[in-house]
């Protein structure tokens, strides 16, 4: 898989960069490493625990204040892990940034159907203006 696109919101990419550089490059690799003909879910899932990142409650993984979520389910899921539990962890100070991994909109159209996807869930983001939520995220987009 590849990152096709990404989204910085309340400067989670920046703060990754300057903060955790080598866990972002850890986080781009799994992506890179991700075998679409595979089982994609378990992929991650494996991936993310060879190298130490634990799950908390659910899709989540958790290192170094860092949360990941792999979004490849239904869209209900992935705007109220954008919303709520991203700002729940962070406010709860278990995380300082969240990073959501989406399909993009090409990739969601050869899923099945509800999933969420990359540009919609940006544009939530979007419409809700600036300030929501207000925990800094990395929004990215992946394809085959």
């Amino acid at each position: 898989m590849k990152i096709a696109q990404k989204y910085s919101h309340f400067y989670g990419e920046e703060y990754l960069l300057v903060h955790h550089k080598e866990l972002y490059k850890e986080i781009t690799d799994i992506i890179e490493e991700i075998i679409p003909e595979k089982m994609i879910l378990k992929s991650f899932k494996d991936l993310f625990h060879e190298r130490g990142w634990w799950k908390k409650r659910s899709e989540f993984f958790i290192k170094n204040k860092i949360a990941v979520e792999v979004q490849l389910n239904k869209s209900l899921y992935a705007t109220y892990n954008t919303f709520i539990k991203h700002l729940l962890f962070y406010s709860s100070g278990i995380i300082n940034v969240g990073v959501e991994i989406l399909p993009i909109k090409k990739m969601q159209s050869l899923m099945s159907s509800g999933v969420a996807y990359y540009e919609g869930e940006v544009y939530n983001i979007l419409r809700h203006g600036r300030s929501n939520p207000a925990v800094p995220l990395l929004i990215l987009g992946i394809e085959p």
